[in-house]
């Protein structure tokens, strides 16, 4: 394996979510934020009609990098006449957090409550800080437990349970009535951690496609549309529905119109074609396995150094052809453990 290697497209940030249930008396909005940046509002209940004895729902998808910056609150205000309070559970993929259980902090902010929650003061309250530990420390469940049925179900929690500790609360030291906005507030790092992203080295069409004097075609790491392959890390998420590139290598002479272009890109001597598209395998075999499936005895998956001289690499030609269903093509490498997905 040599030569500069000239890495494709960016592929996409990779994602978390966090998904909430929540209740409040009266009103609450749900907003995620990262730190030296403005909030985005994920639920806002005021003026919408809401009542407090109906259960919201969402979700908060969360880019991994960003997770370390990122906190979850949940702003609530009342009408002032009854005790306030906040019943809700967050799950990501690390933890599962609910009010009665640890994991929130709470602070009355002192802010008086308006007719509209505007970003002005969203943005002013996800910038105050919560000192001490997280509840129930500094957190009092609300005498009297629950008003009425509230509808949490047992997919809201991460075990599939309602736990019994599950209650409403408030930030302690707050009274039994307020006209105050409170914050819930809970750092996405508790909820969730990056997944390790695995990505898989791709092939594509190159010219000439195809040759139309011999029945050849050319494949290789930069394709005819100017995509690139990664070699070393991947370039193509495992998960990614891609044809597999096949071989079958005869070591069949190589025809007189087929152009060897240099050290990098030479005549295979084989016969190519590719399966349906599917996730990458995760083995070499199960990936060899579906060329046999597809094509029959003596095929396999096609490598980075299919030349004819057996450690040429990056392109090559063969007879043959691809299937039109996608541009780009599983490929195995086989001194780079991790470019490929098996």
């Amino acid at each position: 394996f040599a030569a500069t290697l000239s890495l494709g497209a960016t592929a996409a940030q990779a994602q978390s979510q966090i998904s909430g249930a929540v209740n409040a008396d009266n009103q609450f909005a749900v907003v995620v934020s990262y730190a030296g940046s403005n909030a985005t509002t994920v639920v806002n209940t005021g003026g919408t009609g809401y009542s407090w004895g109906t259960t919201k729902r969402f979700t908060i998808p969360v880019q991994d990098r960003m997770i370390p910056r990122c906190q979850v609150d949940i702003i609530t205000w009342g009408d002032g006449a009854v005790r306030e309070g906040m019943a809700g559970v967050l799950k990501g993929n690390q933890n599962t957090i609910f009010t009665g259980g640890p994991g929130f902090r709470a602070k009355d902010t002192g802010i008086t409550r308006s007719s509209t929650l505007s970003s002005a003061t969203i943005n002013t309250i996800i910038n105050m800080p919560i000192t001490g530990p997280a509840n129930p420390v500094n957190i009092t469940p609300v005498v009297g437990g629950q008003w009425g049925t509230v509808n949490y179900q047992s997919g809201d929690f991460g075990n599939g349970v309602v736990p019994n500790g599950h209650q409403w609360i408030k930030p302690q030291g707050a009274g039994r009535t307020s006209k105050n906005y409170f914050v819930f507030r809970a750092p996405c790092a508790k909820l969730v951690k990056p997944v390790p992203v695995k990505k898989g080295m791709t092939f594509g069409i190159r010219n000439p496609y195809p040759n139309q004097i011999n029945g050849t075609i050319h494949v290789g790491c930069g394709d005819k549309d100017g995509v690139n392959c990664d070699a070393i890390r991947g370039d193509t998420l495992c998960t990614t529905p891609k044809p597999i590139l096949c071989i079958n290598p005869l070591r069949l002479p190589k025809p007189a119109s087929t152009v060897e272009s240099g050290r990098w890109d030479k005549w295979s001597g084989g016969i190519i074609g590719t399966t349906k598209p599917m996730p990458a395998p995760s083995t070499l075999a199960a990936a060899n396995q579906a060329c046999t499936d597809e094509f029959g005895s003596g095929w396999r998956v096609a490598h980075f150094h299919d030349g004819y001289a057996g450690r040429s690499g990056w392109a090559f030609s063969a007879y043959g052809n691809v299937g039109t269903q996608d541009k780009r093509f599983w490929t195995h490498i086989d001194d780079q453990p991790n470019g490929v997905c098996w």
